[in-house]
């Protein structure tokens, strides 16, 4: 059987030279030209301090076990072969069950380990893949799972922000359109603090993220409503942040539309101004993030 720990400790960068590929040494990293595709400039990366490798050109990362899956186009057992030569013995999914919730407490302990771990660049890369602004105060961090035979990526996001109180973690695959998950006992919303007369509200983070870009706005409060339900979060926020106007960029979907003016009159009669955004509607897409991606 394959020691995944110990795979995942053989060198890159050795590995890399021994299917031809010659790297430049660069401070704490060695740069390749990626070998996914012809280039004139390298790319590819090789951080030498942990034995992860990240290309730019593509704006995916991981372990060893990640670029031969990538490379060849393989499962996660068939790559443990290939590095190994030994056939991967890979238990057989359990029954479906139940998840178990996830306290504060666990998700406190599993950010803290995440963090430690986390390469920045890595999550700036995939913010910028995205298409949106990238900011280390929101906290985010690389968060790798297995599930059944599949290794899923996730940039995992503390809500409402970062700090001791944060509830939970908004986990969105990092890939393009990726499913996203909550952990934590509870689902809130996400909010990134600035000047808060004046607020902008979207439904997910990188919505929210987007908004900002369409507006042209760059100083304002962001909030992620993460889904409709939480829209009885409106009140506490307000109070907490002092908002006096809130720009309004909800999913063009069925509970988005059908919400919409709930949310208004909630507004309104808390005191505070509001407005429709209404770009992505004008656009045919669901959401600010499409919207923007659809530009490019």
């Amino acid at each position: 059987m394959a020691d995944i720990v110990e795979v995942k400790q053989m060198d890159i960068v050795a590995y890399l030279a021994s299917l031809g590929h010659q790297g430049r040494p660069h401070g704490g990293k060695v740069r390749f030209k990626s070998p996914f595709r012809d280039e004139k400039e390298p790319s590819f990366y090789v951080y030498t301090h942990n034995n992860t490798w990240f290309d730019w050109g593509l704006g995916k990362g991981g372990d060893i076990i990640d670029f031969v899956q990538r490379l060849h186009g393989v499962s996660f057992p068939e790559a443990l072969e290939i590095l190994t030569g030994v056939k991967a013995s890979v238990p057989k999914a359990p029954e479906k069950r139940p998840k178990p919730q996830t306290s504060a407490v666990d998700v406190h302990r599993l950010y803290e380990t995440l963090r430690k771990r986390t390469d920045q660049a890595m999550i700036e890369a995939f913010f910028n893949a995205q298409g949106v602004n990238y900011y280390p105060q929101i906290g985010t961090v690389y968060y790798p799972t297995i599930s059944g035979k599949e290794r899923i990526d996730y940039a995992a996001t503390p809500m409402p922000m970062r700090n001791r109180s944060f509830q939970g973690l908004e986990c969105r695959e990092m890939i393009d359109e990726g499913k996203k998950r909550t952990l934590g006992e509870t689902k809130v919303p996400w909010v990134l603090p600035r000047d808060s007369s004046i607020a902008y509200m979207a439904e997910s983070i990188l919505d929210a993220l987007a908004t900002e870009i369409v507006a042209g706005d760059y100083n304002h409060t962001l909030i992620g409503l993460n889904g409709v339900g939480l829209i009885k979060w409106i009140p506490r926020m307000v109070e907490k942040l002092g908002i006096k106007k809130m720009y309004l960029a909800l999913d063009n979907d069925e509970p988005g539309n059908r919400i919409l003016p709930e949310v208004e009159e909630m507004l309104t009669s808390l005191g505070v101004a509001s407005s429709r955004m209404t770009e992505h509607v004008e656009a045919g897409v669901k959401d600010m993030h499409r919207l923007l991606r659809s530009k490019k």
